[in-house]
């Protein structure tokens, strides 16, 4: 997906690249955690 900006011989182009894939990981796993807690919460408020 993003691999052909790490060929490019620019080092930062490449970290750059890298950190953007672990930003995207983070806030989906974040998002995940939010929609689990969410879930939780609404499911004592029904009890």
């Amino acid at each position: 997906h993003l691999d052909n900006f790490k060929v490019d011989g620019d080092g930062n182009k490449c970290m750059h690249c890298c950190v953007y894939d672990q930003l995207i990981q983070a806030v989906l796993y974040l998002e995940c955690l939010f929609i689990l807690y969410i879930t939780f919460s609404a499911s004592d408020a029904v009890k």
